[in-house]
């Protein structure tokens, strides 16, 4: 058997296989179908019942035991939608792994038999309910909103005026690289992730090396591990505080949670910015980079240094912007402690930048107290400012490479052409030559995002809920509290947040579009003047393109314009929650 025979008999095999599952698949729908329509109703009811039970009993045992019952469920019904969902993900990725082979070196008819399974592929394998839904962790969602419903339709029923259901919807929507090198490159040599990297450095959550001066670096690494000790023991006292003031003033809970839901979410940036992985990927992008600069296309380059411009001036701005709204958590109070006569007469405590536990009088060691503060808040403003930056310079920098991959699409011809002139390379060779090119570049892009997305899924999972409920927290400040400059100081938080959270989202829906418009650059190229087997090859490469790249929140969303609007319909939810308590 020659390599051409052996290529299609294994094709051949692979066809087979994948007949095979699709048969399996549907045969446990087709016995499944009617009894996950039968559980999608009893399920949403019995949730809905049991979470009645925990809303509208007191606090004991009864309570414990039906709470306990009520997360066994929740759990029972995840694991039944989430191995759905992987059937669905796994099934599309059986484009991606025939994308992900040399389909480009296989004999003509092979490539056109993998274009059917390409195309089948495009329709993924499901299990459904009933004749209505996919089974997905989408659906898991409607089952929890359906007993919500349930749950407000027996509150009414019996009349309690209880004011925790809202609680509990809340509650229910919570809800290859290169290898690691040395980093003894100087930080000056990185264009795109010079600002964020740098700033990172300055609050010890990048690691410093020096080639000659192990000393220094040993005392940068001490320095890192102190900076972050001392953030999150900061953290941690904020919550203690919050355990301790749990049944007072509410505006002073929801001072305290204005700044420790965002800090903890910094916390998790950091830690996940200090990984072994996120080092790797930073080294990928400056040898991508190095390879771009080196390189002797000057459209390239172009595009390339536009998005490290766009970088730098978005990176600059939102350091200004964190200056501009850290300053009046240490104005005001200063401005309080001077003017206002109850302080001066020691009938209320003096005023501190943030609520947190210390073990000592806060009034008699004011200024200790004010220092330690100041240090924790400037630390976890800029923290929070440096990790937004530097996962926005990821997502830039997935467009930017998505951007030159486009470019060099369109002008497959005109490259081909350049080939040619600079070596004995026939036409359709040089044209074969600089799409492979193109491919690979294209299947590192891939790997890139999804090794990004890997990282930081969990992260934007925490961060949806964690958004949302900060949103909510600093929005019921703006709307209940008079007019002053204590409002002013909260709106302008306010609308940090939510730039914030447009620029991750918007620049998640960038890379969503842009991976997208590569089957159009492709087609706006000269696609009908190249060789046949170019033409089938990139046929497969506008197919891969129909499946978007995304970043995602957990195993729910991908993240995009569309998200950023569900985080402010939840953080609605929260304030509508915090009125009815305020109230």
């Amino acid at each position: 058997m020659n390599k051409d025979e052996a290529v299609s008999h294994c094709v051949r095999k692979c066809i087979l296989l994948h007949q095979m599952i699709i048969n399996y698949v549907t045969g446990v729908d087709d016995k499944l179908k009617l009894l996950m329509l039968m559980d999608f109703g009893i399920c949403s009811m019995q949730i809905g019942v049991i979470g009645f039970q925990v809303i509208v009993t007191g606090f004991g045992f009864a309570q414990l035991f039906a709470l306990e019952y009520l997360v066994a469920m929740l759990v029972q019904m995840f694991l039944f939608y989430w191995h759905a969902n992987e059937i669905i993900l796994e099934s599309s990725n059986v484009a991606i792994a025939i994308w992900e082979g040399e389909f480009y070196e296989y004999p003509l008819r092979v490539q056109k038999s993998l274009q059917f399974v390409v195309m089948r592929a495009q329709k993924p394998l499901n299990l459904k309910v009933g004749p209505f839904y996919s089974m997905s962790t989408t659906t898991a969602i409607s089952i929890v909103r359906v007993a919500y419903s349930y749950v407000a339709l027996m509150r009414q029923k019996s009349h309690n005026n209880y004011k925790n259901t809202e609680l509990f919807y809340a509650f229910c929507f919570i809800r290859k690289v290169p290898t690691h090198k040395s980093q003894s490159d100087k930080m000056e040599h990185d264009q795109h992730m010079k600002i964020c990297l740098r700033s990172l450095v300055v609050f010890g959550s990048w690691p410093l090396k020096f080639k000659n001066a192990k000393i220094l670096e040993y005392l940068h690494a001490l320095y890192s591990r102190v900076m972050f000790l001392y953030f999150g023991v900061f953290v941690i006292t904020e919550y203690i505080d919050i355990g301790q003031r749990i049944n007072e003033n509410f505006f002073d809970l929801v001072n305290n949670l204005s700044v420790s839901l965002l800090y903890t979410v910094t916390f998790y940036k950091t830690f996940i910015i200090r990984s072994t992985a996120m080092s790797k990927i930073v080294e990928q992008i400056r040898t991508i980079e190095k390879t771009i600069l080196h390189g002797d296309d000057e459209s390239v380059k172009h595009i390339y240094r536009y998005h490290v411009k766009w970088n730098d001036k978005l990176s600059k701005a939102f350091i200004i912007i964190v200056f501009f709204t850290l300053a009046p958590f240490f104005i005001n109070p200063l401005i309080v402690l001077f003017t206002s006569e109850e302080v001066r007469n020691g009938t209320v405590d003096k005023p501190l930048p943030f609520s947190s536990y210390l073990p000592f009088d806060k009034n008699y060691y004011y200024g200790t107290s004010f220092t330690l503060h100041f240090f924790a808040g400037v630390m976890g403003g800029f923290l929070t400012g440096t990790t937004d930056i530097f996962y926005w310079a990821l997502m830039i920098f997935a467009i930017g490479q998505i951007k030159i991959l486009q470019y060099k699409f369109k002008n497959l011809g005109k490259h081909a052409l350049a080939l040619m002139d600079k070596s004995k390379m026939s036409s359709d060779e040089a044209v074969n030559h600089c799409m492979k090119k193109c491919i690979i570049l294209h299947q590192i892009i891939i790997n890139y995002v999804t090794d990004v997305d890997d990282l930081m899924k969990p992260l934007m999972l925490m961060d949806f809920a964690i958004c949302s409920m900060l949103i909510s927290v600093v929005g019921i400040q703006v709307i209940v509290s008079g007019f002053g400059i204590a409002q002013v100081s909260s709106l302008q938080y306010l609308s940090s947040i939510m730039g914030q959270l447009f620029l991750f989202y918007w620049h998640a829906n960038e890379i969503i579009l842009e991976s997208l418009d590569v089957s159009i650059a492709i087609w706006e190229g000269q696609v009908y003047s190249y060789p046949l087997n170019v033409q089938k090859s990139l046929q497969f490469v506008m197919l891969r393109a129909q499946k978007p790249l995304t970043l995602n929140v957990g195993p729910f969303y991908a993240m995009s314009t569309t998200t950023a609007l569900s985080v402010l319909q939840a953080a609605y939810s929260y304030v509508a929650l915090m009125r009815q308590a305020y109230s």
